[in-house]
């Protein structure tokens, strides 16, 4: 499978199209793994664990390894500093600050340290507030990320003969962007594609139609 196909998947994986900045990212190579004394770039060391936290709870460890154990917060690290534009890394980091202020008025402490229950609780709120709240579509200056104040003059450049200069992006919801970039992450890591998937290296003979309960997984 190409990267092209891979991405049609986890498009449906995720209940959508996905980023231009996350297609990039994958077709650009960024995977999921945790490297020996990996440092985040962009996220705190708090930010990090609040991170991996939420990314472990919408891909628990169980006979296979979770979000955590797959590298997932160190790709969205990597997503953050080399793939987002300067808009949508801020707004991330804006959101995840929401999140802790939320379990701090809700619960009295923040997430990593909210009871497992809570934890849920909360991000069942957050994707139901995602399910119902539309992406804000800005116009971004393509040199430095930031948000520009006036139209998107791309299309203009282009008959021109100029470089584009501005972009339109849309800044979705948190729990939208958390979700996908978990499960991208996750299906381009090593421990997703071979261990949560069947992985065939070598494929034998074509079998058009086998009972999914031969197979117990889905084919990497």
């Amino acid at each position: 499978m190409d990267r092209r196909e891979a991405l049609k998947r986890l498009a449906l994986l995720t209940g959508g199209a996905l980023s231009m900045s996350t297609i990039a990212g994958v077709l650009g190579g960024c995977r999921a793994g945790s490297a020996p004394g990996y440092r985040p770039q962009t996220l705190s060391s708090d930010q990090h664990e609040l991170v991996a936290t939420i990314a472990e709870l919408i891909i628990p460890e169980t006979d296979t390894p979770g979000a955590r154990a797959a590298g997932v917060p160190e790709f969205i690290d990597r997503m953050l500093t080399d793939w987002m534009y300067a808009a949508e890394r801020e707004q991330f980091l804006q959101e995840l600050s929401r999140v802790d202020a939320l379990a701090q008025e809700r619960f009295g402490r923040p997430f990593v340290r909210a009871s497992e229950e809570q934890q849920v609780q909360l991000l069942q709120e957050l994707e139901q507030e995602a399910r119902q709240t539309e992406p804000r579509r800005v116009v971004i200056d393509r040199a430095t990320g930031q948000i520009v104040d006036g139209p998107d003059t791309s299309a203009e450049d282009i008959a021109q003969g100029r470089p584009p200069r501005t972009l339109t992006v849309e800044l979705r919801p948190f729990f939208r962007v958390m979700k996908e970039l978990t499960v991208v992450g996750y299906y381009t890591s090593e421990v997703g594609a071979t261990q949560e998937l069947r992985l065939n290296l070598v494929p034998g003979r074509y079998d058009a139609c086998v009972p999914y309960d031969q197979i117990g997984r889905a084919w990497a």
